[in-house]
C-alpha cells in the first residue's frame, strides 16, 4: 500500500524550529494534529491545516507532502 507522508519535522528542521508547540502557538493548529503529523498517524488533513502550514513554513504543498508509492510485489 501506497502511502502520504507530511514533512512537518523536516520544515522544522529547516525553520529552525524547536518544538511543535512552538508550531501549534503560532499557527493555531491543535498540537494533538501536530503530534499526529510528526509521528506519521495522521489519516486525514483539512485543507484549512494545509494553507497554514503552507503559509507558516512559507513552501508549496509539494514541500509539505511526499508520495511514498510502494513497489509491487512479483
Amino acid at each position: 500500500m501506497s502511502n502520504i507522508k507530511i514533512n512537518l519535522l523536516q520544515l522544522m528542521l529547516d525553520n529552525n524550529i524547536r518544538t511543535v508547540k512552538e508550531v501549534s502557538e503560532k499557527t493555531g493548529i491543535s498540537l494533538k494534529s501536530l503530534y499526529g503529523m510528526a509521528n506519521e498517524k495522521t489519516t486525514r488533513i483539512d485543507f484549512k491545516t494545509v494553507v497554514k502550514l503552507c503559509e507558516f513554513f512559507d513552501c508549496d504543498i509539494k514541500d509539505l507532502f511526499v508520495y511514498k508509492k510502494q513497489d509491487k510485489a512479483v
